[in-house]
C-alpha cells in the first residue's frame, strides 16, 4: 500500500512540475507578436518584442554619434512576416511628419534602410523627434518605435529589457516547487 501512496506522489509532483514548465513557457513565448529590430549600420541599437500595441514601450535611438553616411536599418515583423505597404516616418510631438520613407512590397527585402544624413537634417528643428513605423497589417494605426536622438548625447539606455515575464515565471514555478513539497 506504501508502494501505491509514493506512486501516486510522485505522479502528483511530476504532473505539477509539467505543468508549471508548460504555464512558464507559454508566458515566455506567447506567440503571435510583432518584433521589430534597429541598427546602425550593422550594429543592433534596439531590440522590441510587442504582443499588444500598449505594451510598446517609448526606447530610444542615440544618433548623436552618428555619421551622415551612416545608415539606420529597421526590420519589422508581424507575427513572423514582413508587412505590406510599409512607412517610416519622423514625426514630433504634435505629429507634425518630417520625413516619410515608403517601401517595396518585396517579401525578399525584409529591411527598411534609411540614410542618417536625411535624420540628421533636422537636428536643429528643435523639436522631439519619433521613429513611426506603419504598414497594411496595423489596420489604420501606427506604431511608434522610438524617439530618436539627434542632438547632445544623453546617458539613456537604448538596450533597457523588461524581465517581468521572467520574474512572473519563476515565481510561478518556486511556488508550484514549493506546492509539491508542502503536500509531500
Amino acid at each position: 500500500m506504501k508502494t501505491v501512496s509514493m506512486k501516486f506522489k510522485w505522479a502528483n509532483w511530476v504532473a505539477l512540475m509539467i505543468t508549471s514548465l508548460l504555464i512558464s513557457s507559454k508566458m515566455l513565448f506567447a506567440g503571435g507578436g510583432d518584433v521589430y529590430q534597429i541598427f546602425l549600420n550593422d550594429k543592433l541599437i534596439l531590440k522590441e518584442v510587442v504582443y499588444r500595441p500598449s505594451e510598446a514601450s517609448m526606447k530610444q535611438v542615440q544618433l548623436s554619434q552618428a555619421e551622415a553616411n551612416d545608415n539606420l536599418v529597421v526590420i519589422y515583423y508581424h507575427c513572423g512576416t514582413i508587412g505590406t505597404g510599409r512607412h517610416l516616418s519622423l514625426k514630433d510631438e504634435s505629429g507634425k511628419v518630417y520625413k516619410d520613407w515608403a517601401f517595396a512590397n518585396d517579401p525578399a527585402q525584409k529591411s527598411m534602410t534609411i540614410p542618417v544624413r536625411e535624420i540628421l537634417k533636422f537636428k536643429d528643428q528643435g523639436h522631439s523627434l519619433s521613429l513611426v513605423y506603419n504598414s497594411d497589417q496595423l489596420q489604420n494605426t501606427q506604431r511608434v518605435l522610438a524617439s530618436v536622438n539627434i542632438g547632445a548625447s544623453t546617458s539613456t539606455s537604448s538596450r533597457e529589457k523588461s524581465d517581468i515575464p521572467l520574474w512572473t515565471c519563476g515565481i510561478l514555478t518556486l511556488g508550484m516547487i514549493g506546492l509539491a513539497m508542502v503536500r509531500r
